[in-house]
């Protein structure tokens, strides 16, 4: 049972005494001879880096030498703490031991990496449907991060969805036809290679790409995503319903295509659009509008699905020269604003421009029957209202005239005009090459009969004055037909008719009052008048009862600027005047009354805010009305749709009119009491 003290060799004898325990006896001592033999210390056992999935669940039986018997596991290469079979392992290192002989070795340390789901644990080239292949088996879920080690070719097989991918410098990923689908708030990191093939990559959500610079085959954005650096798609970018680009431009390769399909409106950036390396091709494909940020340029095919582009002060230009002109291919929608396009140096080149406004698609279609030049353009737009000249005055000069073709013209609609700007003025570019023109009169108000309607256009490029096109046909109905005529040169465009068959009206332009020391003038002009006999002027106290107090010749035909005036001697403190226009044929035209106040005082009754939308306030200071008095609100036909009866008292007063207590319209408001004292101011509600 005796085991020999350390220190001892094979080489000498030893005595060994033996006692009984006590001090007070005589050891018995005996002497004997043994065989000590003393082991040397093992080496440490050998074992390499090790790898394992985290849903394995590994722990420190998991661990493998490759050599040594006995194997201890600790946390540290000295003292340290000794692990059980059971301890969980973590990414880290440990440090293995081999017992022989009762002689424990030297330790030896084992990197150890504890791999997510989707880390790549295969050969080093393979398919990614291959459940060997990676830590957790096929990754194919919107959790799981998907990381490819260096010096592995993956070769995508089927289409998969993620949350973020990575590929390491040194490996590839080949994609073949197959989409990768990234989860919202997920990456995609390339510091490899991204062989994009025909693949899409689509993110789901927001989402970011970064690593090295990246070639897309198709990439698709359904929510803000960030790009660092600037990725190249030669396929298509798509953005649906919430995606966005939010940093970095997108660069375009020489045939890729941009596009929209978002829900609502939207407004383009210069990182999904930008203004260099630009899309080749656009696609609209929304259901409201998108409004662009800046000139944009479509060199080869726009396509417009539905919805609206809105350029704003901006402008949209297809094709970049007459070798190279664009394509539309258009299914519906408008572009607000300007559109511009290059055509071919050809006869028989014929391009449209659907152009409208907020409303109504104005179409615009160009035919040219001779060669326009080359690299010529034309810039479109439909504009609201009437053309002013130099930017102030209404344009009427040249009206009325008749057309060759026996038609009398005499006015125009003042709902829009189209103005159509060429390349270069002058007789041997495009503006002085012949064409045929068709306008598209979309639900243009006032037209009774659309085959008296001609095209007129104001001669360019200084505009000052309007002359008829060669008139081709009319097709369609009164509401909604085209008209095709011929000509040379380009500037403003519209519809011209007689104020007989086809009253495409223009108000009057003016018509005011002034309070002088004993009258009250009033005066008006007209730009134009066809069979005008003469105007009636009409007076009221109380915006109600009407009387015609002047009857006063007009000028009958006209296409200038005409003025009229007239005194009333009989003074009052404040008096509703309306205009009455009789044509010789007894048509009239009543134009809306204005409000002639000469108080000294003349704000002593407001109404704010106005226009209103919802409620507004009353604020009353009139000293002639303190006391009670009946606050009447009429509509424009002079029916009393509100009274009340107030209590007005020294000062400003304020009553407050509640937004249900009448509907969207133009109202007149009274003020009056017993005594006949009155005061009336006229409200908006829309």
């Amino acid at each position: 049972t005796y085991t020999p003290p350390s220190g001892l060799t094979t080489t000498t004898s030893y005595r060994r005494y033996a006692k009984d325990g006590t001090c007070n006896i005589t050891p018995t001592v005996s002497t004997g001879t043994w065989t000590v033999t003393v082991n040397s210390i093992s080496s440490a056992p050998t074992a390499s880096a090790q790898n394992f999935c985290s849903a394995s669940s590994p722990t420190i039986a998991s661990l493998q030498t490759t050599s040594g018997t006995s194997i201890k596991w600790y946390d540290a290469e000295t003292d340290g703490n000794l692990l059980s079979s059971g301890t969980a392992l973590t990414t880290g290192t440990y440090y293995a031991s081999q017992t022989v002989s009762s002689c424990e070795s030297s330790r030896t340390s084992v990197a150890v990496t504890i791999n997510s789901n989707g880390t790549w644990i295969g050969d080093s080239n393979d398919d990614w449907n291959d459940a060997n292949n990676w830590c957790g088996g096929i990754p194919n879920s919107n959790t799981v991060v998907v990381s490819i080690p260096s010096g592995v070719t993956v070769n995508l097989d089927f289409s998969a969805n993620v949350l973020d991918l990575t590929i390491a410098s040194g490996s590839t990923l080949n994609m073949g036809a197959n989409t990768i689908s990234i989860a919202a708030g997920g990456s995609f990191t390339n510091s490899g290679n991204f062989n994009a093939e025909t693949g899409t990559i689509s993110f789901s959500g927001n989402g970011s790409i970064g690593g090295s610079a990246t070639t897309f085959n198709n990439l698709t954005v359904n929510g803000a995503l960030s790009i660092n650096p600037s990725p190249t798609v030669n396929g298509t970018v798509t953005i649906n319903s919430g995606g966005s680009v939010t940093s970095n431009p997108i660069i375009y390769g020489n045939a890729a295509t941009l596009v929209y399909n978002t829900g609502g409106s939207i407004s383009s950036t210069n990182n999904e659009w930008p203004t260099s390396n630009a899309p080749r091709n656009v696609t609209i494909q929304n259901t409201s509008n998108i409004t662009l940020n800046s000139n944009k340029d479509v060199i080869g095919t726009l396509t417009m699905t539905s919805g609206d582009i809105i350029t704003g002060s901006n402008r949209i230009t297809l094709g970049n020269s007459s070798a190279n002109t664009g394509t539309l291919n258009y299914t519906s929608g408008k572009i607000i604003g300007e559109l511009r396009r290059y055509f071919a140096n050809a006869t028989g080149t014929n391009y449209s421009f659907p152009v409208g406004n907020a409303t109504h698609k104005r179409g615009v279609a160009i035919n040219f029957t001779a060669a326009p030049g080359a690299d010529q353009y034309l810039t479109v737009a439909y504009r609201n209202g009437v053309p002013l000249l130099n930017g102030t005055d209404t344009l009427y000069a040249g009206l009325p005239f008749t057309t060759e073709d026996g038609q009398l013209i005499q006015n125009y609609s003042k709902e829009g005009y189209w103005e159509i700007n060429p390349k270069q003025y002058g007789s041997t570019l495009i503006n002085g090459a012949a064409y045929q023109i068709t306008l598209e009169m979309n639900n243009i108000d006032g037209v009774n009969d659309y085959t008296k309607t001609r095209l007129i256009r104001a001669k360019g490029p200084d505009y000052i004055s309007w002359e008829p096109l060669s008139h081709i046909d009319a097709i369609g109905d009164n509401n909604n037909y085209s008209i095709t005529a011929s000509g040379t040169g380009f500037s403003w465009f519209t519809g011209g008719g007689d104020d007989n068959n086809n009253p495409l009206p223009i108000e009057l332009l003016s018509f005011s009052g002034i309070c002088l020391e004993n009258e009250i003038k009033l005066t008006w002009s007209t730009a134009s008048e066809f069979n005008s006999d003469y105007f009636e002027i009409h007076k009221s106290i109380d915006g109600n009862n009407w009387r015609s107090i002047q009857t006063q010749a007009a000028a009958g035909i006209s296409s200038s600027l005409l003025n009229y005036s007239f005194s009333d001697f009989e003074k009052s403190n404040g008096a509703y005047y309306r205009l009455n226009q009789v044509d010789i044929n007894g048509d009239n035209r009543m134009y809306d009354p204005i409000f002639v106040d000469c108080e000294e005082n003349a704000s002593q009754l407001n109404t704010y805010p106005n226009p209103s939308k919802d409620g507004f306030n009353i604020a009353i200071s009139d000293s002639k009305l303190v006391g009670e008095a009946s606050l009447i609100i009429r509509d424009a036909m002079g029916k009393v749709v509100l009274t009340k009866t107030i209590s007005i008292a020294e000062g400003m007063n304020l009553f407050p009119i509640a937004a249900n207590e009448i509907e969207n319209g133009v109202y007149f408001i009274t003020i009056e009491n017993e005594y006949n004292n009155t005061k009336t101011i006229k409200h908006v509600k829309n």
